[in-house]
């Protein structure tokens, strides 16, 4: 159900990233999933063959070339970058839950959020585990994995691959290892 109420966001990201396929399918889906699925109980969209994406406000400053800044460790939330963190309090104004629960709705998306954050941790617990294991400095592997997964979001956005200097942190040193985003986030 929370997903299918964060779907007016993603439609307007859609729109203002020029996507109006995606943004016509998850129009299709909120539509769908709320009248058949039971307000969004249920996921009939789905098994329409409209699948579910995500896309957020971030991910439109970067399609207008928005740099990401630092990199942050939110505590419960996790890590984001200085855009991405504007990004998630602007798509909280498209959240319709935001007009009906507020102030409430800020600890609910606290509550979220670090809901995501830990399924996304115990999904790659091992994966986690094997990279602290076989990193000297665990806090610059866990940043560069996070900024290059993000990085390959961003270029899927725009219809293109990312390349092996797209994946490079922009504070590295020459030298530097980067840890493959796959190894341990989800795509």
């Amino acid at each position: 159900m929370f997903l299918n109420l964060s779907s007016p966001k993603i439609i307007v990201n859609d729109l203002l990233q020029l996507r109006f396929r995606d943004a016509g399918i998850t129009l299709g889906r909120l539509v769908l999933n709320t009248g058949l699925g039971l307000g969004g109980l249920l996921d009939p969209g789905e098994a329409a063959g409209w699948p579910r994406h995500e896309s957020d406000f971030g991910q439109t400053l970067a399609m207008y070339g928005m740099p990401s800044g630092p990199y942050l460790m939110v505590p419960v939330l996790g890590p984001s970058t200085v855009r991405d963190g504007f990004g998630d309090l602007v798509d909280l104004a498209f959240q319709p839950l935001t007009y009906v629960l507020w102030p409430a709705q800020i600890m609910l998306q606290i509550y979220i959020g670090g809901g995501k954050g830990l399924v996304t941790l115990d999904a790659n617990y091992d994966k986690v585990n094997a990279l602290e294991e076989s990193s000297i400095d665990f806090y610059a592997a866990m940043r560069s994995a996070y900024l290059q997964n993000r990085r390959a979001i961003i270029a899927e956005t725009r219809g293109e691959e990312p390349e092996s200097e797209d994946l490079l942190v922009p504070d590295e040193e020459p030298g530097q290892e980067t840890v493959d985003s796959s190894a341990v986030l989800p795509q």
